[in-house]
Formats: structure tokens, C-alpha cells, sequence
């Protein structure tokens, strides 16, 4: 059985843990590709989930060039 403590404890990591829910704006995952590594996500805006790929920038040669570039991850399809 719970004690009082424990029960406020488990409602305040509860809380916590909805409020980052509500913060989340998508996920990415690590992936190996022919090429080199990459990721592979989402971004979720104005309600739409957006797939999305991160190429580290094979091609900096200054520091006010990006590490990272994301582009728009299309089906096939498209």
C-alpha cells in the first residue's frame, strides 16, 4: 500500500512527465546508412507530423556554416 508521501511523489513525477508530453515537438532516431550516420524523425507543427532527415554537413569549412542540415524526408510517392 502506498503512503501518503509516496502518492504525492508519484503524482507530482506524474505531472512532470505530462508537462513534458505536452512540450514534445517530435523525435529522432540514430540511423547507419550507406553514406554514414544520420538521423531519422518527425516534427510535429501546427498539428501535422512532418518526417524529417539530419545529414551531419560533410561540407563546413567555416564556423558560421551549420553542423547539421534537415531536409524534408518525401515518399516515393511524392
Amino acid at each position: 500500500m502506498r503512503t501518503w508521501l509516496d502518492k504525492i511523489l508519484f503524482s507530482d513525477t506524474i505531472e512532470v512527465m505530462r508537462k513534458w508530453s505536452d512540450q514534445q515537438r517530435g523525435a529522432f532516431w540514430k540511423k547507419n546508412g550507406k553514406n554514414g550516420k544520420y538521423l531519422a524523425g518527425y516534427v510535429v507543427i501546427d498539428g501535422k507530423k512532418i518526417p524529417i532527415t539530419v545529414f551531419p554537413n560533410k561540407y563546413k569549412e567555416k564556423d558560421n556554416q551549420p553542423e547539421f542540415v534537415i531536409y524534408e524526408t518525401f515518399s516515393n510517392n511524392s
